[in-house]
């Protein structure tokens, strides 16, 4: 049922009298959720309360947090904050379904992308990182630091030639900067002597 019926029904209890969202006490919004288990306004409600403040969420906080994600999937706050508690307890697995569905949301925002990356670089999975690392690129090509670590990422996992294109293109988003340069003709370098040379005929 819609929210606000609910708080005419306690309005209605209450024998009249304001009892908007907000003025409803904890206790009533706990009873309320025990009868609409699944109802994201009171989902939403309840967890804004016990989360203020910076609050992190126990075991039961992060279980009606995974309960209001399902509920109103089209709000990224839960997973948010999910992601966040799962990667401050080292629950890299968790922290990646959250990102994974943060990222696959946006076209804007390289964070999760790049929170993947790192998370995937952690877990030595170099193939994972990279195709995180190269969204993120994708997403904000601008970005010199992400440029660089898309290129220590590709050279990481031996693609001279893709950590080539990121490098080239810190040249160019800050000339200035010289171990640029230096960068990209030690990558030449690199990729000449694993060129295999062709033999000239006679």
């Amino acid at each position: 049922p819609p929210l606000e019926k609910l708080v005419g029904e306690v309005r209605a209890e209450k024998g009249g009298g304001d009892a908007g969202p907000t003025e409803l006490d904890d206790a009533t919004v706990e009873r309320l959720l025990a009868a609409h288990p699944g109802h994201p306004d009171l989902l939403e409600l309840a967890l804004r309360r016990a989360l203020k403040d910076g609050a992190k969420p126990d075991a039961a906080a992060r279980e009606r947090l995974e309960t209001y994600a399902r509920a109103r999937p089209v709000d990224p706050w839960p997973h948010k904050l999910l992601a966040k508690d799962a990667m401050e307890r080292g629950d890299s697995d968790a922290a990646m379904r959250h990102l994974e569905y943060l990222d696959a949301r946006t076209d804007n925002d390289p964070t999760f992308a790049t929170e993947l990356a790192r998370l995937q670089r952690k877990a030595h999975n170099p193939a994972g990182a990279r195709t995180h690392a190269e969204r993120a690129v994708r997403i904000s090509p601008y970005d010199a630091a992400l440029r660089e670590f898309a290129a220590a990422i590709a050279a990481e996992s031996g693609d001279l030639a893709g950590a080539r294109v990121h490098v080239e293109a810190l040249v160019v988003l800050e000339p200035d900067v010289p171990k640029h340069a230096a960068r990209l003709a030690r990558i030449d370098e690199l990729i000449r002597a694993k060129t295999p040379t062709t033999p000239k005929t006679p």
